[in-house]
């Protein structure tokens, strides 16, 4: 059959509109049950062996790491992820079942709450190798070094790399996730 084409093929399902008949042919195949591709990784499948490919790509990444499904933040186990995604959980809910034993505020995260704990005790844990100064959190001493002691350059290529590597990551997934919204 010959693909029609310059002329709108409207797929009668989800209203997209297709210059072929081919091409809507290939779409339609998103909505039927018949989704052969099936990732090794999690239980969702694909229509599309592509589709599969692009998918995996949030469980392999580099070095397999493990991709939250909901942000595209990277960790390094599956239990720091899992922890993570019940984070995104409890922003839904509203949940905060960390409270300050000073001041009565609640957090999310037992991490958050141990760094405002600090700011009650004037514990500074991290200190900067290069100047001594000392910080509540190592996300701090990080973001202080990389300031202070590089002027804001990153020290070598194989870091930006991995940078960048993290932030296309995050955006496919985001890509992906605002095209079909899951909520945990």
């Amino acid at each position: 059959m010959k693909p029609r084409t310059g002329l709108a093929c409207k797929c009668f399902i989800c209203g997209r509109v297709f210059t072929s008949n081919m091409a809507l042919r290939n779409h339609q195949s998103v909505h039927t049950a018949a989704k052969s591709f099936a990732c090794s990784f999690c239980d969702r499948s694909f229509a599309h062996k592509q589709s599969l490919r692009i998918h995996e790509r949030i469980h392999t990444g580099i070095g397999r790491r493990h991709f939250c499904s909901v942000c595209g933040k990277w960790f390094k186990t599956e239990d720091e992820m899992l922890e993570h995604q019940n984070i995104h959980e409890r922003t839904h809910t509203g949940e905060k079942p960390y409270t300050c034993g000073y001041c009565g505020k609640s957090f999310t995260q037992s991490q958050a709450l141990t760094i405002h704990i600090r700011m009650h005790t004037g514990e500074r844990p991290y200190t900067c190798a290069i100047c001594s100064k000392d910080f509540r959190d190592s996300s701090a001493l990080r973001k202080h070094e990389f300031l202070k002691h590089t002027h804001g350059r990153a020290s070598t290529y194989s870091h930006v790399d991995e940078l960048l590597m993290m932030s296309m990551a995050r955006n496919l997934i985001q890509e992906e996730n605002s095209r079909s919204p899951t909520y945990p």
